[in-house]
């Protein structure tokens, strides 16, 4: 075949186009920037130098395994587009772990080693571990802490004013601190700080403030001992957090996570095991979901809906826990700082919970005050659909709130007399039972159940299909039986 003069001229323009490989940029690394990776000399300068210069380049900063000592410099990355940081498997950042000085005084100094994003367009982060030892707080002189001394803790990894934020596979383990160290007047710190202490710790591990969307992916915990909260969101668009496992022998947070004022919230896929008191998440937002979360935490709850914390004002509209299993204490809480406030604030829309077990093991027959499965004082409207409940107590009383309560195709069951408390269910406004059965275990203080209504609150307890078996069935106001069952009951006004 014969190839003219031209066909090969054109052939030889074009291959280079039809043949160009698509250019990959190479990731920038530490040893580049100065980084020692020797875990003894600081890091965190050479590290902000990376994260900038590949920023900047478009491309990725690479970090490979070591330990990374984060000093009296913060590692931060401020101003910046598309921030991408890969870990290798075996990268630690590691604090120092110093004593910081002048905690007293007028105001505090802000214990300084963060990671800190602020302003960026996008934050990528990949495996790593986040080790904290615990800075702490050295006081010096008499009566060092007073009603107006505060010092407030950054968080180790801090996100604030970004565009999107996600992290995926990034453990956080230890101890944040700071604690208190009164090492030159000792006696002070019990004589004068219970009284007068007014130390703000701030939350200790995450947080992310002004943000369109922060992700947690496959992200672990291995909290010792905290004293706040784990996680942060505040005034964020879209927040995911899934495949989030924490493991801890030691009591510590008031609550896993604080979501605040944000828009829509996805809680998936978490597993927690803690001694500790308090809440999983606290949560204020347009809407949220809570699927396939499973926690052991016999002092704390799943899910607290709450102002104390919060805007008075700020809306909470519709939520959802679904495929969820608990064993803890007070479950689901929804209340305001009290029912006046709690009335004149945004409303509370409606929540519905699917499909989910609720369960408290072991003797809590001592306990002040039966473990709940809910505390209700400020949701509009909450729908409760095939759940179990095994030795726990739904509490919703006294309340003006919610103001439809429906059951559906539930089982409430009781153990043991030292599992069950007095009251086993009390509601203060109107109910639908539809399908649900009741199942006591017919001696000691274990099987009275409540159906109250507050005085002058109009409408009925309606009960359709249901079965009551072992127990004693208290109620009072209106109260209707349509095709439901009865065994080895006994039935007395309130």
């Amino acid at each position: 075949m014969l190839i003219s003069r031209r066909s090969l001229i054109a052939g030889a323009l074009a291959a280079p186009f039809l043949a160009r490989p698509q250019a990959v940029l190479a990731a920038f690394r530490p040893s580049e920037f100065g980084a020692a990776m020797d875990g003894a000399a600081d890091d965190a300068p050479a590290l902000g130098r990376l994260v900038a210069a590949a920023a900047k380049a478009g491309r990725r900063a690479e970090i490979p395994a070591g330990d990374y000592v984060i000093g009296s410099n913060a590692f931060s990355a401020s101003g910046l587009g598309r921030v991408e940081i890969a870990c290798e498997d075996g990268v630690r950042f590691v604090n120092a772990g110093r004593l910081f000085d002048d905690a007293g005084g007028g105001q505090a100094k802000r214990v300084p080693w963060s990671i800190g994003f602020d302003g960026c367009d996008e934050v990528r982060w990949s495996g790593g571990r986040i080790v904290t030892t615990g800075g702490r707080l050295r006081g010096r002189g008499v009566g060092v802490f007073t009603l107006e001394n505060h010092g407030e803790r950054r968080p180790v990894l801090n996100v604030e004013r970004c565009g999107v934020f996600s992290a995926e596979r990034l453990t956080l383990e230890g101890d944040p601190g700071p604690a208190l160290n009164m090492e030159a007047q000792p006696w002070a710190a019990a004589i004068d700080a219970p009284q007068r202490l007014r130390l703000i710790l701030g939350n200790a591990f995450f947080r992310a403030r002004d943000c369109r969307s922060v992700r947690l992916a496959d992200c672990a915990l291995a909290p010792n001992a905290c004293a706040r909260e784990q996680w942060t969101m505040v005034d964020c668009g879209r927040v995911e957090i899934r495949g989030l496992t924490s493991r801890s022998t030691e009591s510590n947070f008031a609550s896993l996570a604080k979501i605040i004022r944000c828009g829509e919230v996805d809680v998936s896929e978490i597993d927690v095991a803690d001694p500790g008191s308090g809440s999983l998440v606290d949560v204020i937002a347009d809407r949220f979901r809570y699927h396939a979360v499973r926690i052991d935490y016999p002092n704390g709850k799943l899910l607290d809906v709450s102002r104390e914390w919060g805007d008075l004002n700020a809306p909470i509209g519709e939520g959802v826990i679904a495929n969820c299993r608990t064993n803890g204490w007070g479950v689901v809480s929804v209340r305001g700082r009290s029912d006046e406030r709690q009335v004149a604030g945004a409303p509370i829309g409606s929540i519905r919970i699917v499909d989910t077990e609720f369960s408290l093991a072991g003797d809590r027959s001592g306990d002040k005050r039966p473990p709940a499965a809910f505390r209700l004082g400020g949701v509009d409207a909450l729908t409760v659909e095939n759940c179990r409940f095994t030795n726990v107590a739904f509490d919703g009383a006294p309340s003006a709130r919610p103001s439809r309560l429906a059951l559906t195709g539930c089982r409430f069951e009781w153990t043991s007399a030292a599992t069950t408390p007095s009251r086993a269910i009390r509601t203060g406004v109107p109910t639908v039972y539809d399908g649900v059965s009741f199942a006591g275990v017919g001696e000691g203080r274990g099987q009275n159940l409540f159906f109250t209504t507050m005085k002058d609150t109009p409408g009925r307890h309606a009960f359709t299909r249901c079965a009551f078996r072992d127990l004693v069935l208290r109620t009072r106001g209106d109260v209707a039986f349509e095709d439901c069952t009865f065994e080895n009951v006994e039935r007395r006004p309130i």
